[in-house]
C-alpha cells in the first residue's frame, strides 16, 4: 500500500509542477515522470492481484508515454524549445494557493463519500482537479498540450486505483486514447506556429474558419 500511495502521489505531483514549470524541456521530463507514475500504480497492482492484463498496461505505458508521446510533440521544433512560457493569468503563488485548495478538498470529499481508499482516491481526483486548473491557467501551446496528456494519464491511474477490480482492461484502452491525443495535439501546435509563428493558444481563435 505504501508502494502504491507513492505511484499515485507522483501522479499529484508532476501534475502540479507541469502546471508551474516554464519551458518545454521541463514539461516534458514532467510527462515521462507522470508516466511513471501510472507505470508503477499497474506494476504494483499486477504484483499484487490475479490480473495478469495489468502487465500490458505497464509495457503500453513504458512504450507510448514514457518514449513514443514525448518525441512526438515538439521535440524538434525551434520556437518551442526557445520558448520560455510566462503566459499566465495567475502568478505562481496563486496557483499554489488553488492546487493546495483543491487537494484539501479532493481528500476530504473521498473520505466523506468513501470511494476505495480515501488517500489514494482522494491523491487522484486532487491531481485531476489539479489538471484541470492548468487548462485555464496557462496559454503556451506546449503546456496546455500536456495538461491534456496529464488529464488522460491521471484518469488511467484512477481506473486503475479505484476500478481495478474490473475484468477487462479498461485502463489499457485509456492509454491508446494518449497516442491519438498526442499525434491530434502534435498537428494542431504544428500548425499554429506555422502558420501564426506563435506558441500562444490564444492565436489558435484566428485559425478557426
Amino acid at each position: 500500500m505504501i508502494l502504491l500511495r507513492m505511484a499515485v502521489f507522483l501522479v499529484w505531483i508532476t501534475a502540479v509542477l507541469m502546471a508551474l514549470v516554464k519551458t518545454d524541456r521541463s514539461v516534458n521530463v514532467l510527462f515521462r515522470f507522470q508516466a511513471v507514475g501510472e507505470l508503477a500504480v499497474a506494476a504494483v497492482l499486477a504484483l499484487t492481484v490475479p490480473y495478469a492484463w495489468l502487465w500490458l498496461t505497464v509495457v503500453a505505458v513504458a512504450l507510448i508515454k514514457v518514449v513514443i508521446i514525448p518525441k512526438i510533440l515538439f521535440s524538434h521544433d525551434a520556437l518551442v524549445q526557445q520558448d520560455y512560457g510566462v503566459r499566465s493569468p495567475f502568478g505562481m503563488s496563486g496557483l499554489l494557493l488553488v492546487f493546495l485548495a483543491v487537494t484539501v478538498f479532493a481528500l476530504a470529499f473521498t473520505r466523506a463519500v468513501g470511494i476505495g481508499d480515501p488517500v489514494l482516491a482522494g491523491t487522484v481526483l486532487a491531481a485531476l482537479l489539479v489538471s484541470l486548473v492548468h487548462l485555464s491557467a496557462r496559454y503556451e501551446v506546449w503546456s496546455i498540450s500536456r495538461a491534456l496528456l496529464s488529464l488522460e494519464t491521471i484518469c488511467a491511474t484512477g481506473v486503475l486505483v479505484v476500478g481495478w477490480t474490473l475484468k477487462e482492461p479498461a485502463d489499457l484502452a485509456i492509454d491508446l486514447v494518449a497516442l491519438f491525443l498526442a499525434f491530434t495535439i502534435s498537428w494542431v501546435a504544428s500548425t499554429l506556429m506555422r502558420l501564426k509563428g506563435s506558441v500562444d493558444v490564444r492565436d489558435m481563435k484566428e485559425l478557426i474558419g
